[in-house]
């Protein structure tokens, strides 16, 4: 195919501007842009910067403002164009009602889904595909080898259904280690080769750690002001919940179970029995208030503490054969977080007062309840999901290939991010992404330093915890190293056929990987701390000052390679920012009383918030044009929703003149989604104050594919909104009083944040007082 004379002429134009910018001074930055971190210089900010893929994507430079007429043909820009096409509703006027112009193709698309359908969703479920693609793809040569030993755990973890009997014989195995479940075992099972501490431990040990019967377990703490983040603690080990409701589920499960491992002695149904009785009894005695705490007054104890709750126990052994990964000592601190130093006492005691084999069958039927999915008997898998009140989903439900998948992606994290990167999400990708974070995170350095109301204390902690905050977008680059990965996981053996011992080396890897942070001081791999590869959420921490920004989020609408540089900054640059707001604002329980916010910093905030709240407590979705009113649903939500905010208006103004507003604050944001509109309201100007800069050193991009008459700055906007539509049924989905409040949360931060920039309504030419540009805007920043 020949390529046109305009075309050709864009194609050299392009090249041309990208030799001119490959050979333009590095050091050059946006005008006027100041120093980010300290101790460094700012980063390179130009075009030539960050041209790594298609000199086609740069679209001017500081000269070159007036309109491109050709439009952008990359991938990236004919995906999101096509994309937005589907979405968007172009017939809705945007200054009427903007969500419905933005997302009113995407409401009708999924308009009978049946639940609540949302762009994370949607790239969960892409991921999935994805993964199944590359675990089934033929092996190359020259890779980590832990992609095999993935490919080879997914091959067998596919047969298992099929091969039922070989998941028995390995459960079966693991209990014989233990000297067998005395229920299966009957007359020949041997007391004298059972100790439960060594059971309990060993167990715990091989990633199992429901069988921790004394509630010992690895936790991370965001909270710990302890060098390690992982550390021991002891926890309540089976809630008094699960015998008052569960009871007959697990009598059930047992014994099916049971007769399904081929138990045959007379008294079953007696053992049964006596492990629920203890259960029942163990529980109990767990959750009693014991007052006790002046002998165990604090929350962290050294090992050597233990003896004095019972001599009779090794404890340092008990704990190193259950961490061993570990180099545990008696200073070694552990935890409590349910004051259970002051029960273990008694748990001892009635451990120690229970006869061997009853305790033999309890434990390992934690063991067998922990594996239960593997033996590949869906009514087991049902009564444990029902058990532990989780709510299946029905999209995946049954499907071996998606627990397979789920399986790698909990315990092997980054070798499946490495596997998916590789192909997917390349480092120029990933160096694109953190070059949009610096001029986000300019952005609202500029933002905070230009807030006059905020004391120059609560000014310098958020700049500090700002220019501090430790990132890692997508992945560490470790995991991109052959050598790294391959050292990393020398040790996992995966078979290709035996399923359920595969998924216990999993475990037992995952076990001692975490086992090792440990000790105070453990080499910190900062780049295994990665998110999930089938969730879409972002980890954030105030308290430690940290950020995870999961792959799965760097796709679809958020994110994709060689396309306008306005909506990455509309969809991905704002949540940026809207992340920024969180790790700034600490207005949360666990953090609260960390604030690096003042006393009267805080209170103008909430001055300033006045609108916001009140515009939440009348804000109704009135678009004639919306299916709200035309089906007589909206304006009885609407009418719930104003009530229900208008008491939470008067729950604040109740407190208004009160000391402690950041704890009535607190309350209130428990009941409206306050916050989520702050955060959205920082994340959105910041984004647009970034875009802003780029757009005075390019000016005008390219357009996109029968989205010609759509400016630069009116794509940001659309690519904003665009990224946070959700299907009508998110609206109809609720049915209790509380959550009527939080009906419309998307809608109204999509709504709202845009109605409160002057700027959109520039862009767009929206008339003074129309729906979109209100006379009265809610500014806090």
């Amino acid at each position: 195919m020949f390529l046109n004379t305009e075309l050709k002429l864009w194609l050299l134009r392009g090249l041309l501007l990208f030799l001119i910018y490959i050979h333009q001074d590095n050091a050059m930055t946006v005008e006027g842009n100041s120093s980010v971190h300290q101790n460094q210089s700012s980063p390179c900010k130009t075009l030539g910067c960050n041209i790594t893929d298609n000199a086609m994507t740069v679209e001017g430079n500081s000269s070159v403002h007036q309109k491109q007429s050709s439009p952008c043909i990359t991938l990236g820009c004919n995906k999101t164009a096509n994309m937005l096409l589907e979405y968007m509703d172009t017939n809705q006027d945007p200054c009427d009602d903007f969500y419905r112009f933005a997302c009113g193709g995407f409401q009708e698309k999924y308009s009978n889904a049946g639940y609540n359908v949302y762009n994370k969703l949607i790239l969960q479920r892409e991921m999935k595909y994805i993964l199944k693609k590359l675990l089934t793809c033929k092996e190359l040569k020259g890779k980590p080898k832990i992609f095999s030993k993935m490919r080879n755990y997914y091959s067998a973890c596919l047969k298992a259904p099929f091969d039922r009997q070989t998941q028995v014989k390995g459960l079966l195995q693991l209990l014989d280690e233990f000297g067998g479940w005395p229920i299966l075992k009957g007359d020949s099972w041997q007391k004298a080769s059972f100790s439960w501490l060594d059971a309990s431990a060993k167990l715990v040990s091989k990633g199992l750690p429901r069988t921790s019967i004394l509630g010992f377990r690895l936790r991370e703490d965001q909270l710990s002001f302890m060098p390690n983040k992982f550390h021991i603690t002891i926890l309540l080990a089976f809630k008094k919940s699960d015998k008052n409701k569960n009871e007959i589920l697990i009598r059930t499960l047992v014994k099916e179970v049971a007769e399904y491992l081929n138990a045959s002695g007379k008294d079953v149904d007696k053992e049964i029995r006596k492990m629920i009785n203890f259960y029942q009894t163990y529980t109990e005695t767990y959750e009693e208030e014991i007052n006790d705490t002046e002998l165990y007054p604090n929350s962290t104890m050294p090992v050597s503490y233990l003896y004095s709750i019972s001599s009779k126990i090794d404890w340092l052994t008990y704990l190193r054969q259950m961490f061993p990964a570990a180099n545990i000592n008696n200073n070694t601190i552990i935890t409590d977080y349910q004051s259970s130093w002051t029960k273990l006492k008694a748990a001892l005691k009635s451990i120690q007062s229970t006869d061997s084999r009853i305790l033999a069958n309890f434990i390992l039927w934690q063991a067998i309840f922990d594996t239960i999915e593997l033996l590949q008997v869906p009514k087991f898998s049902e009564t444990k999901r029902n058990i532990r009140k989780n709510i299946p989903d029905s999209s995946t439900k049954n499907k071996q290939w998606v627990q397979c998948i789920a399986d790698m992606d909990e315990f092997l994290t980054p070798a499946l991010s490495s596997l998916y990167a590789r192909d997917y999400f390349t480092e120029n990708d990933k160096k694109r992404v953190e070059w949009l974070y610096e001029w986000i995170e300019d952005s609202a350095l500029k933002l905070l330093r230009n807030a006059d109301w905020l004391d120059s204390f609560t000014k310098d902690n958020l700049l500090f915890k700002l220019t501090n905050m430790k990132t890692v977008i997508a992945y560490g680059i470790e995991i991109m190293n052959d050598t790294i990965l391959d050292n990393y996981y020398e040790n996992l053996s995966i078979s290709k056929n035996e399923h359920f011992w595969n998924n216990i080396q999993l475990r037992k890897f995952h076990h001692d990987a975490i086992s090792e942070l440990i000790v105070p001081n453990a080499t910190d791999k900062y780049w295994l701390n990665m998110e999930s590869l089938l969730k879409s959420y972002i980890s954030l921490s105030p308290i430690t000052n940290s950020l995870f920004f999961p792959l799965t989020y760097l796709r679809g609408v958020y994110f994709a390679p060689s396309r306008l540089y306005a909506l990455d900054f509309g969809s991905l640059g704002s949540q940026f920012g809207y992340i920024f707001y969180g790790g700034i604002s600490e207005f949360d329980e666990r953090s609260l009383e960390f604030s690096s916010w003042s006393l009267e910093a805080t209170n103008e905030l909430f001055n300033r918030s006045q609108c916001t709240i009140e515009r939440e407590s009348k804000f109704q979705h009135t678009i004639n044009t919306t299916e709200y009113q035309q089906n007589g649903t909206n304006n009885t939500e609407n009418q719930q929703t104003e009530t229900n905010t208008t008491e939470n208006q008067q729950q604040w103004n109740k407190h208004q003149n009160s000391s402690t507003k950041r704890i009535k604050f607190l309350e209130l944001s428990r009941k409206i989604p306050l916050l989520n509109n702050l955060n959205t309201n920082f994340g959105l100007k910041v984004a647009y104050m970034a875009y802003q800069n780029l757009f005075e050193l390019i000016g005008e991009e390219r357009p996109l594919f029968n989205l010609t008459k759509y400016s630069s700055k009116q794509l940001f906007w659309i690519s904003f909104a665009n990224s946070m539509c959700s299907s009508k049924n998110y609206y109809k989905s609720y049915d209790t009083k509380l959550s009527n409040m939080h009906r419309s949360d998307v809608l109204k931060r999509a709504f709202n944040s845009i109605k409160n920039m002057e700027e959109f309504a520039q862009d767009f030419g929206c008339a003074a007082g129309s729906p979109m540009n209100p006379i009265k805007k809610c500014i806090v920043w």
